[in-house]
């Protein structure tokens, strides 16, 4: 926040709204975490998003992402877990991250997206 109580906006790109579905698998995989949990998609960038999950998934860990996305093919990435927000009185965890090193693939996908 500003001195004058403003929020200051630390995103590189733009977010857009969106209502999709994911996928995600923890890095490193164990042995019990090979299944892939849903998620509901919540945002896109071109460097980042908001889904929601049941799981708690903790900041800094990595994940591989699935987004399925309407009109759009799958979207895979490696991605860092950025924030976690659990609203209150809700039984989901709102997770924020980034993704790392996106291919150009990936790039234009949600460059496509974004731009409409």
């Amino acid at each position: 926040m500003s001195a004058m109580g403003e929020m200051v906006e630390r995103r590189r790109f733009p977010r857009v709204t969106v209502q999709g579905q994911g996928r995600y698998r923890k890095i490193p995989i164990s042995v019990k975490g090979h299944r892939l949990q849903n998620a509901k998609i919540q945002d896109v960038s071109r460097g980042g998003f908001r889904l929601q999950s049941e799981e708690f998934l903790k900041p800094n860990s990595n994940l591989l992402l699935e987004m399925h996305l309407p009109g759009h093919p799958t979207i895979r990435s490696l991605v860092a877990v950025s924030w976690v927000n659990s609203p209150p009185g809700s039984d989901v965890y709102d997770v924020g991250g980034r993704l790392i090193d996106p291919t150009h693939e990936t790039r234009a996908a949600l460059g496509r997206i974004i731009s409409g």
